[in-house]
């Protein structure tokens, strides 16, 4: 192959990588992308931009929904936490008729936080909420390894990806380490 043969078939290969860009971004400024996988090719710019304000508005859907996965775990906060709350106010009385000193009670609340997370790694919208439970005494009685409880959620499917809860661990539905667990949630929420 003469050097003119192969200059020619370069030139051709590059004219045909161009064309080839350049209908990818003629389809993407018309609204009709490429047909790509889902997770196999990772947005660029102004789309991941466009697919995070999308993410966003999708979150506040599920935010504002009367019923569902957050409804019914907050739910089950508030119930828990008023159980803590009234073994705790026991506690205190035990305590007062003990040692002659009253110690007022205070009510466990729940705190919660939404965050809304577009990851072009995975190509899903994802929801991460985080639960507080505020004011819990550590006590011998305390069913609690931890207060916070963290979900992962696909904002699109509505599925519990991943659950941190305050003493079980859970991936996909599966029990799993919790370093594991945090591990997941950290990576769908950071990529």
């Amino acid at each position: 192959m003469t050097f003119q043969a192969r200059r020619c078939g370069f030139a051709s290969i590059v004219i045909l990588t161009a064309k080839v860009l350049a209908f990818g971004q003629a389809a993407a400024q018309e609204g009709t992308a490429p047909v790509t996988k889902k997770g196999t090719a990772r947005p660029q710019g102004s789309d991941v931009w466009q697919r995070s304000k999308e993410c966003a508005a999708q979150a506040d859907k599920v935010r504002g929904r009367k019923d569902g996965l957050l409804v019914d775990y907050e739910k089950s906060l508030t119930d828990l936490a008023a159980g803590l709350s009234a073994a705790q106010a026991v506690e205190a009385v035990v305590a007062a008729s003990r040692s002659g000193k009253v110690t007022p009670s205070v009510p466990i609340t729940v705190v919660k936080g939404l965050v809304n997370h577009y990851s072009a790694k995975y190509g899903v919208c994802f929801i991460k909420a985080t639960y507080m439970l505020r004011n819990v005494r550590h006590s011998a009685g305390t069913p609690l390894d931890r207060t916070t409880a963290v979900l992962l959620i696909d904002a699109l499917g509505g599925g519990l990806l991943a659950d941190l809860d305050f003493s079980l661990c859970y991936i996909g539905g599966e029990a799993a380490e919790c370093p594991e667990t945090k591990k997941k949630i950290d990576d769908a929420m950071n990529n």
